[in-house]
């Protein structure tokens, strides 16, 4: 009898250390991103001078994704955008990278109007040039890439980095497409079944275009690295333009994240990744400044505990990584007209007109607006959206499972042979 509890005890200890522990999303830290767009809308409501929203729909077949896009000028939003920086910046491209949205909504309130940019560094002349710094920069940002990824992070997939039909956005540009490394993974980065397949990418592509950023920010998390071009080949670009790029990067891992890993992605990160926005951005569209940045992660996360390993768990942890890179950006737009392809940009332009915020109550309701757009069908990539999408464990944790009951098994049987011995010697002195 005691040594079937002993065994039951066995199984018991083996399949609860054998079980991963996973952490959960901390609402009292993180918003919902329901949540985290009404703050975004509400943001632009409160500046409709310099501020406005487009909420874009596309659907093919039974598949839709939606897509934000905000735009900000302070100098204006009727004033064009050919005297001034294009920056472009995308956050939540994997819906289990939450603290990338988080930061994206810390840069949208902290560069809304002249007072919050002052708060960024503090008063002084810093701030004074920052402020004037603004002025000839228009912005065009994505809070939440992958909408429907991100839905499903909410709703339990906590290691869910694809979109709502299993396909990785950042994956499904027309570089280099479809190329499978050795250790290629669709769970991780199915690619689609061909370059922008898929919605959220078609109109982040189209919206691109239209811009024709001189900078791009693709914001992620899973370490600390500042990237540039390119992904999908192991070196960087040669040239003026990259090496002034590469100084910058160094710049920025000097002032703001001396831990940051800096390079091309395809040599640092370790792999290469094929299809990816910022390669297409800086070969296809010729973005002069083109990013892929990795703001927070925990190397020594459990391979199942995803939301760990890609987001901070503490609120202490989580506000010092939004300061961080929330300041992070503005020195990266500081930096900007250092860069030869910026430097027209360098000096103030006298002339720039302030849009005055008048008539508010309207400017408010036309602030945001909507577009929906079909396109043509196409079969759906992927597993279903009820199917299970974590992925396999790597390091399989049935085996620590394995070896904790073997371990309890043979420490109980011990006991048992102790005990046994020692009740024989009781009784032999007995005698």
């Amino acid at each position: 009898m005691t040594l079937q509890i002993a065994l039951f005890f066995a199984l018991w200890v083996g399949m609860a250390v054998g079980r991963p522990l996973v952490s959960k999303v901390d609402y009292r830290i993180y918003h919902k991103i329901d949540d985290l767009m009404e703050e975004v809308k509400a943001v632009v409501r409160d500046h409709p001078g310099s501020m406005n929203i487009e909420e874009k729909t596309r659907s093919q077949g039974d598949y839709s994704a939606p897509l934000t896009v905000l735009s900000s000028k302070q100098a204006g939003l009727s004033t064009p955008d050919d005297d001034k920086m294009r920056v472009l910046m995308s956050f939540g491209e994997h819906g289990r990278e939450l603290i990338t949205t988080e930061v994206g909504l810390s840069f949208i309130k902290a560069m809304s109007d002249k007072s919050e940019i002052r708060k960024v560094f503090g008063p002084g002349d810093r701030s004074d040039e920052l402020v004037d710094l603004m002025d000839r920069i228009s912005f065009k940002i994505f809070p939440n890439e992958n909408s429907n990824g991100r839905n499903l992070v909410e709703g339990g997939k906590l290691c869910e980095r694809r979109n709502g039909r299993g396909v990785d956005p950042n994956r499904n540009w027309d570089v280099d497409f479809g190329v499978k490394e050795p250790d290629y993974d669709p769970k991780e980065e199915n690619p689609g079944a061909f370059a922008f397949s898929e919605p959220e990418v078609q109109m982040l592509h189209e919206v691109a275009k239209d811009f024709e950023p001189h900078v791009w920010v693709n914001v992620h998390s899973g370490m600390e690295a500042i990237f540039m071009p390119y992904d999908h080949q192991g070196f960087m670009p040669n040239g003026t333009d990259a090496d002034k790029q590469f100084e910058m990067i160094k710049t920025l891992k000097n002032d703001m994240c001396e831990s940051c890993a800096i390079g091309s992605g395809g040599k640092t990160v370790g792999y290469l990744a094929h299809g990816t926005a910022t390669d297409y951005m800086y070969t296809r569209l010729h973005v002069p400044l083109a990013f892929t940045w990795e703001i927070y992660g925990d190397m020594n996360a459990l391979h199942e505990d995803c939301f760990k390993m890609f987001n901070p768990t503490t609120k202490e942890e989580f506000d010092d990584v939004v300061d961080q890179w929330t300041k992070t950006l503005f020195r990266l737009l500081e930096l900007l007209p250092s860069h030869p392809a910026l430097q027209q940009f360098a000096q103030s332009n006298a002339n720039v007109s302030t849009v005055a915020e008048t008539n508010a109550d309207q400017q408010q309701e036309s602030a945001i607006a909507h577009t929906t757009q079909q396109a043509s069908p196409i079969r759906v990539i992927g597993p279903p959206i009820s199917q299970e999408l974590h992925p396999v464990p790597k390091d399989g944790y049935w085996l620590y499972g394995t070896a904790a009951i073997l371990t309890t098994i043979i420490i109980t049987f011990a006991l048992l042979r102790r005990r046994k011995n020692r009740t024989s010697q009781q009784r032999w002195r007995d005698q």
